[in-house]
């Protein structure tokens, strides 16, 4: 049963996709997951495609909104575990403070160009 169940949904995905038409990779990353030590880590994330919003930050499940920046090309949102700064439209710095957490964490970063999203995914190892 529950494989035809995820059959099911792997179909109607499929369809609706297809129905919606191929959706253009807009933004271009230079990469969509990264792995950062415990003691904290940053990295340096590249586009080629146009994108202006930065839409959420997502670490460990607790979900942050971040509003529209009319600076799109140069601001920074900080949080108590995390920051990431644009410095320039075409580059990205994510940088996650140390994990004292005693497990591993999860953050995923959104990204939004027009109908196209796309997002960065850094799993940080506890120690």
């Amino acid at each position: 049963m529950k494989r035809i169940l995820i059959a099911i949904l792997v179909l109607v995905t499929c369809y609706s996709c297809k129905e919606k038409g191929d959706w253009s990779d807009n933004i271009h990353l230079s990469g969509k997951k990264f792995t950062f030590n415990a003691d904290g880590d940053s990295v340096l994330i590249t586009t080629k495609g146009k994108w202006w919003w930065l839409i959420s930050a997502n670490l460990d499940s607790t979900y942050t909104h971040i509003p529209p920046n009319a600076a799109f090309c140069d601001y920074q949102f900080t949080d108590s575990s995390f920051q990431i700064v644009r410095k320039s439209c075409d580059t990205l710095i994510v940088k996650m403070n140390e994990n004292n957490t005693g497990a591993s964490r999860l953050l995923v970063v959104g990204l939004e160009a027009g109908d196209y999203f796309d997002a960065i995914q850094i799993t940080q190892r506890s120690r």
